[in-house]
């Protein structure tokens, strides 16, 4: 009984190292691409250049947000472009 018991403890033991694993893995994927997130936003011209945008544009600037992260490949004074045209 004792043996059998032990053999239960190895395997939960083993399942949840895996579980960490996994879990540890994902956390450090997604704090990478939060450093690579934060370094791009970094390197955006400020905002302060620019005067106020409407709260229509606004609204658009936040909806096309994903479709701006596509383009950050680009060079810098193409992105800068794509933020002044939209």
């Amino acid at each position: 009984m004792a043996t059998y018991v032990i053999c239960h403890l190895i395997y939960f033991n083993y399942i949840i190292c895996y579980i960490n694993k996994r879990i540890s893995h994902k956390n450090k994927k997604n704090k990478q691409k939060n450093k690579e997130t934060h370094l791009i936003f970094r390197s955006l011209p400020s905002s302060s250049l620019a005067p106020p945008p409407s709260p229509l544009l606004k609204k658009t600037l936040e909806i096309q947000q994903s479709s701006m992260m596509a383009n950050i490949s680009l060079s810098m004074g193409i992105k800068v472009r794509i933020q002044a045209i939209i």
